[in-house]
């Protein structure tokens, strides 16, 4: 995994790694972030596995997410949210999450809902309800504006 740049991103990195104590994954209900970690909550989200693999839903959005893509995208698929503000190839850290079971780490960038130019730091690591798959994605993103 690359490096990480951005503080909150890191913080939330080291939550999944003390949930998942040693283990490849943690159950997904052994992150509360709201509850436990407010401050970090913003910069938070989860996904879902759907259709076999094939897709995800965004199951939680955290405040940071939404107001810097300026839509609150709870519920939508991200092949619905990539059609709509993403670069081809965006989610492709999703699908290789999925499939090897690891965190990842990258930077992106997107134009808003109102045009602006943004980047941001992508982390999505794996969460197992049964401990033999991944069935949902720990997320975090952090955003800037380029200089």
């Amino acid at each position: 995994m690359q490096q990480i740049l951005r503080d909150e991103v890191e913080a939330l990195y080291r939550l999944w790694q003390v949930a998942a104590r040693g283990s490849w994954a943690p159950r997904p209900d052994a992150l509360d972030v709201a509850a436990d970690h407010p401050d970090l909550a913003p910069y938070h989200y989860r996904v879902a596995v759907v259709d076999n693999g094939r897709d995800f839903r965004y199951d939680h959005v955290g405040a940071h997410l939404i107001a810097h893509i300026g839509v609150d995208f709870t519920g939508r698929r991200v092949s619905a949210f990539m059609t709509d503000y993403e670069q081809p190839g965006n989610a492709d850290g999703y699908a290789a999450a999925l499939r090897t079971g690891k965190p990842t780490v990258s930077i992106h960038d997107l134009r808003n809902a109102a045009g602006d130019y943004v980047i941001y730091e992508r982390l999505l690591c794996p969460l197992s309800s049964d401990g033999r798959r991944v069935d949902a994605l720990f997320g975090a993103m952090a955003f800037w504006k380029p200089d």
